[in-house]
């Protein structure tokens, strides 16, 4: 059975609420980025801990609020994205951006990359979390778009394929009018 199957078939379980989320610790909370230490563990009882990053950033009709920081940089293809006419972003798009960093502590190496934790159960639960996190400060800061990178890896590779999959089926799940958007290997979903 494919990686991707058999994600699909547990997703639902999750979806449902059934995964329980990693213990976290937020460390920063401030207008412009969220960052918790999120204390993870693998099937095989490995420490797989990690540093979310969530940065917030607003964009309006002409570009980015610089009063926010937005590690993307503002590739034209994301401008044009932006002003296309179907993209009713009246009040700007106001955009959460996730990233994750393995911290020092962890059974893996520090510098291998995140992308190579390939463990089901600890993927699921690692969403469980996000989604638990995004969902409490989407209450505050009202994201219509949320950002992100599925795998170090090439994008075209099964690995970054499944993770965007998941990815999106857990933002569907917290956000069903999300639609996917891609330049190179980042995703965008709003709504």
């Amino acid at each position: 059975m494919k990686l991707i199957q058999l994600y699909f078939q547990i997703l639902q379980e999750i979806g449902e609420g059934t995964a329980r989320p990693f213990p976290y610790k937020i460390t920063t909370d401030s207008p412009t980025r969220t960052v918790c230490e999120i204390q993870g563990e693998t099937s095989d009882g490995r420490k797989v801990n990690i540093n979310l990053y969530l940065i917030y950033t607003i964009f309006s009709k002409e570009g980015i609020d610089i009063t926010l920081e937005y590690p993307g940089g503002t590739d034209e293809r994301f401008l044009d994205f932006l002003q296309r006419p179907e993209n009713n972003f009246e009040d700007g798009l106001r955009m959460v951006s996730v990233l994750f960093e393995i911290r020092p502590g962890s059974e893996i190496q520090v510098n291998d990359a995140f992308g190579e934790v390939n463990d089901l159960k600890y993927m699921f639960r690692l969403m469980a979390t996000l989604k638990q996190i995004i969902l409490a400060k989407d209450k505050e800061m009202n994201f219509n778009a949320i950002e992100f990178t599925p795998s170090e890896k090439d994008m075209t590779g099964d690995e970054g394929e499944g993770r965007r999959k998941l990815y999106g089926a857990f933002i569907k799940k917290m956000f069903p009018n999300s639609k996917e958007f891609r330049i190179d290997d980042v995703v965008y979903h709003t709504w």
